[in-house]
């Protein structure tokens, strides 16, 4: 039962972070947003969410690409689009190949 609860907590703190990040790109606060997809990505790579750390390192990518942290966003590109090619993630596959022609 406290692993299950536990498992609640992270997954809410997961959802609240991923919410605000969004939010804060949205509203071009691309600084804020970078932070906290950064974090998001740490929950995800700490429970092994793999769906939800592709769409991190996507959100991530794409962020730090509007900022001009171009190499930055190749790194995170890459991992992604590995991650998600290991995972045969094929929708995100598509996502991250749309990305690299924008």
């Amino acid at each position: 039962m406290a692993l299950l609860v536990a498992a609640v907590a992270v997954v809410s703190l997961f959802v609240a972070r991923g919410a605000t990040a969004s939010l804060e790109h949205l509203a071009g606060d691309r600084p804020a947003a970078v932070n906290a997809y950064r974090a998001c990505l740490e929950i995800c790579r700490d429970v092994s969410i793999p769906l939800a750390e592709v769409r991190a390192l996507y959100n991530l990518t794409e962020a730090l690409a509007e900022l001009g942290e171009l190499p930055a966003a190749q790194q995170f590109w890459t991992r992604g689009i590995e991650l998600a090619r290991l995972h045969a993630f094929e929708d995100q596959i598509g996502y991250f190949q749309a990305l690299l022609r924008e």
